[in-house]
């Protein structure tokens, strides 16, 4: 993060997903995101490789 080869985003669940938080975390074409209660505790998580494609900016962006 630091040499900035990695971008995250944060954001904060609103309707249906009310008290949850979800964090993004990009590194060149792949992307890991968790989503935690308000304790903290794990809710959901994934990673894709989006292979050759790039991760265009606009998806970098919280609420995207």
């Amino acid at each position: 993060m630091r040499e900035e080869h990695i971008s995250s985003a944060c954001e904060r669940g609103m309707m249906s997903t009310r008290g949850e938080f979800r964090s993004s975390f990009f590194y060149r074409n792949r992307r890991a995101r968790v989503s935690t209660d308000l304790a903290g505790r794990i809710l959901r998580r994934s990673a894709i490789d989006f292979g050759d494609r790039p991760i265009l900016d606009a998806m970098r962006r919280a609420g995207a």
